[in-house]
């Protein structure tokens, strides 16, 4: 089996890639390795899994048009698409949703397109549980909740969504949306809310709470 995997230097990007090179598979990995947070520990995923014959890295930003050209002729089973911009802006007085809309917007239908190009079965996206924004809901079901996204990186992510729903109706590619919550485990990206409260649990340090103490959510590892 061959994948195309985009974001494969990110964290589940990475583990998503070593378990499939550990079965034998096939992987064509793309990233641009930008700096939103250090790019050491990228470059040291993706070295880790060029030690596996059957893997293959692409240094280019999703929403360039040379993956036409550079894959031509290629062909894969699968692709799964990681590749997003999920920073959340500064301040709430300032946001730019340009990069947010570029990135996760036209780069997800620009890998659509590159999929079928490269004849894929089936084009896998995990969303985000921010879609759903600030529901008082207990448990989410898809039938009762409509998404009301409170960041770009939601917002751009429910588009991307709607965007995926029309071509795969087009161009009659199937396509599975998993709206995933937030995912931790090791090597896990610096400066986000397990390892900071790992870090200050350590040192024995106070854990400052912004929200309602109460509140509960879900977690993948």
């Amino acid at each position: 089996m061959k994948v195309l995997v985009t974001g494969s230097a990110g964290f589940i990007g990475f583990y998503l890639c070593k378990r499939l090179l550990g079965e034998g598979n096939t992987v064509i990995g793309i990233d641009n390795l930008n700096d939103d947070y250090e790019i050491s520990l990228k470059e040291d995923r993706i070295n880790r899994l060029k030690l596996f014959d059957k893997f293959t890295f692409i240094k280019l930003d999703i929403v360039n048009d040379a993956f036409g050209s550079l894959l031509k002729g290629e062909k894969i089973d699968y692709a799964v698409h990681l590749a997003a911009r999920d920073l959340y802006y500064e301040s709430p007085d300032s946001i730019s949703y340009t990069p947010y809309l570029v990135t996760n917007v036209i780069g997800t239908s620009k890998m659509f397109e590159l999929a079928k190009q490269m004849g894929a079965k089936k084009f896998i996206y995990p969303s985000t549980h921010s879609v759903y924004g600030n529901t008082k809901k207990g448990s989410l079901t898809e039938r009762k909740l409509i998404p009301r996204p409170v960041s770009p990186h939601g917002a751009s992510k429910i588009a991307a969504e709607q965007v995926l729903h029309f071509m795969s109706n087009f161009y009659k590619m199937p396509v599975v949306v998993l709206r995933v919550f937030t995912v931790y485990g090791p090597e896990m990206r610096p400066h986000t809310l397990i390892p900071l409260l790992i870090d200050r649990i350590s040192k024995d340090l106070p854990v400052d709470l912004y929200h309602d103490a109460d509140a509960t959510r879900d977690f993948i590892y």
